[in-house]
């Protein structure tokens, strides 16, 4: 099974669609499409508490709630950083970076989760 990503789409009027075609020679299994796909490519800076922290092979990949969510709401983010962060858990951080799509997580009760991602120039800190 060979799995063929086209997109970012920019199609005129519609807004911008990213598809994954899974195929087996000319025989297409799978097509998932993901419509209004418009987390690519845009400089952010977010601030927010870490609530995990993964470093491997001087990479380090951060959980956090933004602090600029709507009353009520949580919103996730999935930060990608070059180098080893000391950050920890309950770190406030302000992240500048570009997002780069969408990250899919397990949590911890076993849901499948879809986040925005960035890719992080800077780690900065920030206030609580």
């Amino acid at each position: 099974v060979m799995e063929i990503p086209v997109g970012p789409v920019h199609a005129g009027i519609i807004e911008p669609a990213h598809f994954r075609f899974s195929a087996i020679g000319e025989v297409i299994l799978l097509l998932e499409a993901r419509l209004f796909y418009t987390h690519r490519g845009l400089e952010k800076a977010a601030e927010g508490r870490v609530y995990n922290v993964n470093v491997e092979a001087g990479r380090s990949a951060l959980q956090m709630l933004v602090r600029q969510c709507p009353a009520g709401q949580r919103c996730p983010l999935w930060v990608s950083y070059h180098a080893a962060t000391e950050f920890t858990v309950d770190s406030w951080v302000r992240v500048l970076g570009v997002v780069q799509g969408e990250q899919q997580f397990r949590s911890e009760s076993d849901e499948v989760k879809v986040v925005p991602k960035v890719e992080a120039t800077f780690l900065l800190p920030a206030k609580p």
